[in-house]
């Protein structure tokens, strides 16, 4: 199982979790790769991601949730299909849409995709402000040894001033702040700035 892999791997030695996801990329040489794409999604970031949220939201609700689409039977069913009955043009999961097209509403499939995201760039003007200029506007963060602080400052302000959206990057820049003070300040091998 790929969480007791995991639980082996050390944050000293990467090469091992690379080389374990290597296995997963190494493409057929067929005209289309998407199948081989579709495979390693289908192995890498449905278990390893989706069905992990869903099981932890679930059970924080104390919920059972099911996932009758990932029925065994059904997934190698679905894996001999030709791709034009996965998809056409930009549109995903085709023969499912048409499938059941004559039992929901259209508007169900116009709609855009509802993802699993938080909403960490509301958080950010609100709760985690605070914490959030705490470690990236602070004179002694780990990252300005690694990047520009004034580019950093530049995107707290305009998120918080609501100018702009850097949630995905201010929460990079965070991980990465709060990952040297755990790992490389901790050590006292790292550079203090």
């Amino acid at each position: 199982m790929l969480a007791e892999q995991a639980a082996t791997w050390t944050a000293t030695d990467p090469r091992e979790i690379y080389r374990h996801y290597q296995s997963y990329f190494r493409l057929p040489t067929q005209p289309d790769p998407l199948p081989a794409l579709l495979d390693v999604n289908l192995r890498t970031y449905l278990p390893e991601d989706l069905l992990v949220k869903v099981d932890r939201m679930s059970m924080a609700a104390s919920l059972e949730a099911r996932s009758p689409f990932l029925d065994h039977v059904l997934v190698e069913f679905a894996n001999t299909l030709p791709l034009e009955l996965k998809l056409r043009g930009k549109v995903g999961k085709w023969i499912l849409r048409e499938w059941v097209s004559d039992y929901l509403p259209p508007a169900l499939f116009q709609r855009p995709k509802h993802g699993f995201g938080v909403p960490i760039g509301q958080w950010f003007r609100s709760s985690l402000r605070d914490y959030l200029c705490e470690h990236l506007l602070s004179a002694d963060a780990h990252y300005r040894a690694y990047l520009q602080s004034s580019s950093v400052t530049a995107m707290v302000e305009q998120h918080l001033s609501g100018q702009a959206d850097h949630a995905h990057r201010l929460w990079a820049v965070l991980s990465f702040e709060i990952w040297l003070r755990l790992f490389i300040q901790s050590s006292g091998s790292g550079t203090e700035g």
